[in-house]
């Protein structure tokens, strides 16, 4: 029998430091089986909250619902780490942004910069040194992780 893929232990730390803040959501890209998924990785309580929102068919998948069975809401209320959960950008403004569960193992790369590689016409950068007039192109994505793992609080009002 092959191996199993295991997840990237960086990757696996960021997760659960999303986890345990609960409310921290944080830019990236994720590139899983040859396709590529841009969003906000967040909480496992937040993916269950998205998911059950209006529809009352789903309110049993939500661990706190009086609904869910006694063993998938004490299997579900514990943090799994083996999954990471991300919520897309919204296909039109009428409908809530979906939500996806993916298996960390199935990752095969992420990356906290999830602005755009290109820079402005009138913007020099040097290659690892971002724009020297306005700090680096992706400080306000690298500050909420760096937030996120160090577990300080964040600024969601500085979300763009």
């Amino acid at each position: 029998m092959p191996d199993q893929p295991t997840a990237d232990p960086v990757l696996r730390h960021l997760v659960l430091a999303v986890n345990q803040a609960q409310t921290a959501s944080v830019p990236i890209s994720l590139s899983v089986n040859g396709r590529e998924f841009t969003g906000e990785l967040i909480a496992q309580t937040t993916y269950f909250a998205a998911l059950t929102e209006g529809s009352p068919l789903f309110a049993a998948l939500d661990p706190t619902s009086p609904l869910a069975a006694d063993q998938y809401a004490a299997d579900s209320a514990t943090v799994d780490d083996e999954f990471l959960h991300l919520r897309l950008p919204p296909e039109s403004a009428a409908e809530p942004p979906p939500v996806w569960r993916i298996r960390m193992a199935a990752v095969d790369g992420w990356n906290l910069r999830v602005a755009d590689p290109e820079p402005a016409p009138n913007q020099h950068v040097d290659p690892g040194h971002g724009d020297h007039e306005h700090g680096h192109p992706d400080e306000p994505e690298l500050s909420r992780a760096r937030a996120v793992l160090t577990g300080q609080s964040i600024d969601q009002s500085s979300d763009d």
